[in-house]
């Protein structure tokens, strides 16, 4: 039972930190795409809004295939 309960808290943290990084790597690559004018400003954050959403919801899709 304790070995249950270490590995879900194990695999929350996981996800957390996985979650938390994710963000901060959104920020890099939108500020190397602005700073090297490759995109807009504003196209940037969009895209990077659009695909955060997409990565976001699939991965909740994910979960729930797993889960039934």
């Amino acid at each position: 039972m304790e070995v249950y309960v270490l590995a879900t808290v194990v695999i929350i943290v996981a996800l957390i930190f996985d979650g938390v990084n994710g963000f901060h790597d959104a920020a890099n690559a939108i500020a190397t795409a602005i700073t090297t004018g490759a995109l807009k400003a504003k196209t940037a954050i969009i895209m990077a809004a659009v695909m955060n959403l997409i990565g976001a919801l699939s991965w909740i899709m994910l979960l729930n295939i797993r889960i039934k």
